[in-house]
């Protein structure tokens, strides 16, 4: 039978503006990021901060993807959140116009843009963009994974992969604003192991994922909740880069299937060998 909603794919010049699109968003967070004027921030719902950078990227990103005609279902924008609205498309977007708010004021330079393409509840291509950093990280299903500077044309971008078999002592990576009780457990039980004393590896963002996929990290477990457009990008380049995003079960991460956007928890790895599972037992009485 015939596929009536087949995969989305898609040429490299096509994918380049995808690029383009998220690199002239990066601009326009730049332009708020190095000026003299104050930033504005307010909150939101969640209580998580709202800055000026955050509406001016999701006004880029929003008109560049509307061309595609599929459902873009940003951070910014609450009216195609309702699980009523975004389970009737196949195909979909999921947007952060700017991942790591907090790290933006702080000025530690560690945000990113995520733009992901999602298609049947599996993320299919990402995107990962790090304004400060000018660099873009992509891939995905079928199209592999990359690096390159911002703007540049994606056939001069170099390929990445991660490291396998995992270096020792395992290098863990861990967030400044998401680190409670469970993943200190971890991490010292990791310590424990013969893969320890663990290197604790300090990264804001999606970025944390972008250094696994380039072998510069090999771990990663978050016990907090996240947003599905957090992960979504990150996780295909990851995978395509020869590792893993999942949850605690084990199972890859699926999108847009259920009335919340939560992400409960995850664990990022790149050798898949490692043994994660060992690290995450409850401790022995």
């Amino acid at each position: 039978m015939t596929d009536s909603n087949p995969t989305p794919r898609w040429s490299i010049p096509q994918m380049h503006s995808v690029l383009q699109c998220m690199a002239t968003a990066g601009r326009a967070i730049l332009d708020v990021y190095d000026s003299d004027q104050t930033v504005i921030a307010t909150q939101k719902a969640d209580r998580s901060p709202l800055t000026e950078a955050d509406l001016a990227s999701h006004r880029i990103l929003a008109q560049g993807l509307a061309d595609w005609g599929w459902l873009i279902l940003s951070e910014e924008d609450t009216r195609n959140h309702a699980a009523t609205t975004r389970s009737q498309a196949d195909t979909l977007w999921l947007v952060d116009p700017l991942d790591g708010t907090k790290e933006f004021l702080r000025r530690s330079g560690e945000f990113a843009i995520n733009v992901a393409l999602v298609h049947q509840g599996e993320v299919i291509w990402g995107a990962v963009h790090a304004p400060v950093l000018q660099t873009t990280w992509f891939g995905g299903k079928h199209y592999g994974a990359w690096r390159m500077d911002a703007d540049a044309d994606p056939r001069q971008a170099s390929a990445i992969r991660i490291a396998a078999p995992a270096q020792r002592p395992v290098r863990i990576l861990a967030s400044r604003d998401h680190r409670g009780d469970g993943e200190a457990t971890v991490l010292a039980r990791l310590d424990a192991s013969e893969w320890g004393p663990a290197t604790c590896i300090q990264q804001g963002s999606a970025l944390k994922y972008s250094a696994i996929a380039q072998g510069d990290a090999d771990f990663m477990l978050r016990l907090h909740p996240c947003m599905e457009w957090d992960v979504a990008a990150p996780q295909a380049i990851l995978e395509a880069a020869g590792g893993a995003v999942f949850d605690l079960h084990g199972q890859p991460l699926r999108y847009n299937q259920s009335e919340s956007l939560l992400v409960p928890s995850l664990v990022a790895i790149g050798d898949a060998s490692l043994p994660w599972r060992l690290w995450m037992e409850p401790v022995s009485a």
